[in-house]
């Protein structure tokens, strides 16, 4: 990986490498300003362990080419949105023991990690200097990044991936045979927080193919749509909800240069394939499924005529595991189950994280030894329940906790759970996960009694936690309902839910 992206900069100097708020880079500027970050670097590596440096996304150049000098310096990148709260971010930097951020500009914020002992270098103020790509040898036990996702505890949850996870990432994807080289146009949409944007940030860089980014305060969809037609882009990776939120538009969409089209992060409805084949006829349209402790994927469905797919309850299929991914669907006693009968999908492989930063609870609940052909072997449970065919496909069928994507993001519902009661004061405040009329999930928090305002949970929220785990709706009631076993009852919650949007 380290290899490929530096013959990439070598070998296309004059190829444009990025295109950014209306302005391209050239993949020269991009070796130039990875030297200069790497030499305001050098005088503090020596004081990183573990290796992990935090960069504030700020969605610009220097944003994206921080990420890329910090891999070429032998250390972990950790992404951190400068839209989450202080306190959110500085939990993030607290569990991977970040001494130095990198940040584009200065902020307000800045003062905040300054007093906590964080050093801050503003690429945008380094010096020019010469191109030089020249640097340490790496180890694959090193750091590649750390994503941080929501966890159940109320803070977040960080997951590190190795060198010699994104190593084995990139050769399952080389191994699927997707035919990209320097002349493909990529669009980055989404966060780098969101391990998807290795797909469109990394994979083009390999191959010297130029990357085109959604700004942050963009309606990213729209602004996507236009890149898309304006720039002729030939590849993307989208979560379905971004299909759907273009829809009323399809009639009038027409992408011919569109050759790839990954959709992940949520459940894909055949349908939906459909009506986007329609828009991009020349597209081959692949269904990717995979947890963030595994390197963003492990399965592949491609979706072939839209009617001999595999589907189960008109979603498409997962698909076939990648090369370095092992896969077995265990019931609730641990045992394998039989072809076509539903259980829990564990994963093993050279993807797999070697587990979460300082949270050796989650790790034991997560990760256990099993017995497979003979040899032990290291396996994850996704919490996603699942079944295979006699062709080894895999199908979705839902989720086994409280874990949903929103977005694209994985989010527990008891973290929004858990911010909330510190503001409402009771145990009484739960949260579901629902569908809206696009068929795109938003979360509806319930909470018993009404001594409290919604825009006073809101806005308390607003401080907490991400924007994407922000409450659509809050509902007040006189008492929660239970089932007969004594506890929440949330199918009942769904109806009252409902039953609201009805008289709507």
């Amino acid at each position: 990986m380290i290899n490929n992206i530096i013959e990439s900069i070598q070998k296309h100097q004059d190829r444009n490498a990025f295109y950014i708020k209306g302005r391209h880079y050239t993949y020269k500027d991009v070796g130039i300003k990875i030297t200069d970050i790497k030499t305001a670097l050098l005088p503090h590596l020596h004081t990183i362990n573990p290796k992990h440096i935090g960069v504030i996304i700020n969605e610009d150049f220097e944003s994206y080419v921080s990420c890329i000098s910090v891999l070429l310096c032998g250390y972990g990148y950790v992404p951190l949105n400068p839209l989450s709260p202080n306190e959110r971010n500085f939990e993030t930097i607290q569990q991977a023991e970040i001494k130095v951020i990198l940040t584009s500009h200065k902020t307000e914020n800045d003062i905040f990690y300054k007093d906590k002992g964080v050093n801050v270098i503003y690429t945008n103020d380094i010096t020019k200097g010469e191109l030089n790509l020249e640097f340490p040898s790496t180890n694959d036990l090193d750091p590649a990044y750390v994503i941080f996702t929501s966890g159940s505890t109320g803070k977040p949850k960080g997951t590190p991936l190795s060198r010699a996870n994104l190593n084995a990432f990139l050769e399952s994807v080389w191994l699927l045979n997707w035919k990209i080289d320097e002349n493909d146009r990529f669009l980055q949409m989404s966060s780098m927080t969101f391990d998807m944007s290795i797909l469109t940030f990394i994979i083009p860089l390999c191959v010297g193919a130029c990357i085109y980014t959604v700004p942050e305060y963009e309606i990213k969809y729209m602004y996507g749509l236009q890149l898309m037609i304006e720039h002729e882009i030939t590849f993307i990776a989208v979560v379905p909800s971004t299909l759907s939120f273009l829809k009323p538009y399809f009639g009038e969409i027409s992408l011919s240069s569109i050759r790839y089209s990954l959709v992940c992060g949520e459940a894909f409805p055949i349908e939906l394939a459909k009506l986007w084949q329609e828009c991009a006829p020349s597209s081959q349209i692949i269904n990717i499924y995979g947890p963030t402790e595994a390197t963003v994927f492990t399965h592949s469905y491609v979706y072939k005529d839209g009617v001999n797919e595999k589907e189960y309850n008109n979603i498409m299929a997962l698909g076939d595991l990648v090369k370095n991914i092992e896969g077995i669907i265990l019931d609730d006693s641990g045992k394998e189950v039989s072809v076509g009968d539903k259980g829990e999908l564990c994963i093993s492989g050279t993807q797999l994280t070697g587990g979460y930063l300082l949270n050796p609870q989650k790790n034991a609940e997560s990760f256990f030894e099993y017995n497979k052909d003979g040899m032990n072997k290291r396996f994850y449970r996704t919490g996603d329940i699942v079944f295979i065919d006699n062709e080894n496909t895999y199908f979705y069928v839902g989720r086994k906790d409280t874990q949903v994507k929103i977005q694209g993001h994985r989010v527990e519902l008891g973290d929004v759970e858990k911010n909330a009661r510190d503001i409402t004061k009771t145990e009484k405040t739960i949260a579901i996960a629902l569908k809206n009329s696009m068929g795109n999930y938003y979360i509806h928090l319930f909470v018993q009694g009404n001594n409290i305002l919604k825009a006073e949970i809101i806005e308390f929220l607003k401080g907490r936690i991400p924007y994407y785990m922000i409450p659509s709706k809050v509902t007040f009631l006189e008492i929660i309902p239970l089932n007969a076993n004594g506890k929440v009852d949330k199918i009942a919650l769904a109806k009252i839910a409902q039953s609201l949007e009805n008289t709507i």
